[in-house]
């Protein structure tokens, strides 16, 4: 990023928690779930989206506090919640050398842009609709043509300003307390696999993780999927979930026998000590089915949640690889991983600070492939329902690109020799939960 550019990212950051700061009172609003339970926001998250323990059992119970089996859905208020987020987006991208001319991909010279975003909007329900069954629904989108990655409408080539995207992004029904005290929970629908502490839609930051960011071909286990699982908690701070999804889109099966029920995945954490330790196995396919190239793929991880002192550290890494046939044999084989520390500088102020790094091994292929991101974010919350985010990353790749949303890129091949990515982006984003 130039000084110019990296300066006005600072003195705009500045201005914009000044003015924050000017209208800091007592907390008025409060989202859905603490409307209905009549608890702090604190009570379940580290600072939203994160969730604390409590707040990890209280999803995992359906919604419902301890000792509770929940209402019909007509004897209480729908807990009805929203999100709206604004940002201001920088970004360069420079390519070592540049990447021009490659076969079905657009050309990939020095870029520099900037955008203000209307990022997205999201109307969420849940709670109980009748004792021990609990469901969660949320839909969201984004304004095209005010969001930084808008659409481009093909017939003018210009961005597609006339219409709103909306996707069903969760819709789950969970029957609870199969066996009592929610040591056994049944879940359907359409939801995210949530490992917690590495989970996607519960980080502070907005540049996403490295780590379980798996190839364009890869299982469809990390976006959110149509699947049914089993989970519950024991009394000794026992987790765990385990569940079947469909196969990944970019799977092809073969002569339209669309086979498509298949992916696994089991996670468990244990709390020890007031730490905990968590585990993930997933299994998926990929390639395609009429041509002889598919194959299991199979990815497995670890990670912690430590507190040292007033620092919540968050280590984690996480293998993954491909079946032999994909590929014509050479074997893709990609071990990611991070390092996460969060400190509450303030009570209503929260430094993050990440290390993630992605590398590729594809046998018999002598190119290097790997991914390097660094991350500086704070999360301040002028109420408990309002975030402002100022936030800094550098990506630096050989041989990759990232593609997807600024939440959830995925990583590419560039299929060239020797093409090194450095990007910087610099963000400044007003989230409010309603």
């Amino acid at each position: 990023m130039g000084k110019k550019g990296f300066l006005s990212v600072v003195v705009a950051s500045v201005l914009m928690s000044a003015f924050m700061w000017g209208f800091t009172q007592e907390a008025r609003a409060i989202p859905a779930f603490s409307r209905s339970t009549q608890a702090p926001c604190a009570l379940c998250h580290t600072g939203f989206p994160k969730l604390n323990a409590f707040g990890m059992m209280f999803k995992q119970n359906g919604y419902r506090m301890p000792g509770q089996e929940g209402k019909f859905l007509w004897e209480q208020p729908i807990p009805l919640s929203g999100q709206i987020s604004f940002s201001y987006r920088y970004r360069k991208d420079n390519w070592n050398p540049e990447v021009v001319g490659l076969i079905g991909m657009p050309e990939l010279p020095d870029r520099k842009s900037s955008a203000l975003g209307m990022d997205g909007w999201e109307l969420l329900a849940g709670g109980t609709v009748a004792p021990r069954v609990s469901f969660l629904g949320a839909i969201g989108g984004e304004v095209s043509g005010l969001a930084p990655d808008a659409g481009i409408d093909p017939a003018t080539g210009m961005p597609d300003t006339a219409t709103t995207e909306i996707e069903t992004e969760a819709f789950v029904i969970q029957f609870n307390d199969l066996v009592s005290d929610a040591r056994l929970n049944l879940r359907i629908g359409k939801d995210h696999i949530d490992n917690y502490f590495l989970s996607t839609p519960r980080r502070l930051t907005e540049a996403p993780y490295l780590i379980q960011i798996q190839p364009m071909l890869g299982p469809s286990l990390m976006p959110t999927s149509v699947g049914a699982e089993l989970n519950g908690f024991l009394p000794v701070g026992f987790r765990y979930a385990a569940g079947v999804r469909n196969y990944g889109s970019a799977y092809d099966s073969k002569n339209n026998n669309e086979q498509r029920v298949g992916a696994v995945y089991v996670w468990a954490n244990q709390d020890i000590l007031g730490q905990t330790v968590s585990f993930i196995v997933s299994s998926d396919r990929a390639g395609d089915a009429n041509v002889g190239a598919d194959d299991q793929t199979l990815g497995y991880g670890a990670s912690l949640d430590l507190s040292v002192w007033r620092i919540n550290i968050i280590p984690g890494v996480f293998w993954y690889r491909e079946g032999d046939r994909i590929r014509g044999g050479n074997r893709l084989e990609v071990v990611s991983g991070t390092l996460e520390a969060i400190y509450p500088i303030l009570p209503t102020l929260l430094g993050t600070l990440r290390y993630d790094f992605n590398n590729w091994d594809i046998k018999n292929d002598p190119l290097n492939r790997d991914a390097r991101q660094y991350v500086v974010s704070l999360a301040w919350y002028s109420y408990p329902n309002i975030r402002c985010v100022a936030e800094y990353s550098r990506l630096s790749t050989a041989n990759l690109m990232p593609v997807g949303a600024p939440g959830g890129i995925m990583l590419m091949d560039t299929g060239a020799a020797e093409s090194d990515l450095r990007q910087d982006k610099a963000t400044l984003l007003v989230q409010v939960t309603f």
